[in-house]
This record gives C-alpha cells, structure tokens and sequence, in this order.
C-alpha cells in the first residue's frame, strides 16, 4: 500500500486493515497479566507506541496545519 501524499510503502503493521491483527494481542495482554503496576505501564506503553504508529502511517501529509496552528486549537 503507497501513502497517497508520500508515495512511500506504508508498513504492514501500520496499515488500518492490520489494526485488528497487530492490536490483539495488545488488548489481550491488558485484560490477561496480573494488574501490578508494571505491567500496566508497559502494556500502555506498548498500546501507545503501536497507536502512535498507525497515526503515522496514515496521516495527512499535505496538510497546511503547522504546529502552532495545532497548539492554539
């Protein structure tokens, strides 16, 4: 799959139609492993990163929106 503003190869696991598949294992692990502190914050650590990957992927490359436009929304 070509990102449509790049032109750059999104990665599989970035892709929306492996949110499913990559994130299952994810979502398993926090509702599976004991609930101590450290787990938590590695599995939401875990999610966030793989969230944050998938938004890269598919974001909007040609916006016009700079990060001030961004900070004062």
């Amino acid at each position: 799959m070509i990102h449509p503003d790049t032109q750059e190869v999104i990665p599989f696991y970035s892709r929306f139609n492996g949110f499913a598949l990559f994130n299952l294992p994810i979502g398993l692990c926090i509702f599976a492993l004991p609930q101590t502190t450290l787990n938590i914050v590695l599995v939401q650590f875990m999610n966030q990163t793989y969230n944050a990957a998938v938004n890269y992927g598919n974001r909007n490359a040609s916006s016009t929106y700079t990060n001030s436009d961004l900070a004062q929304a």
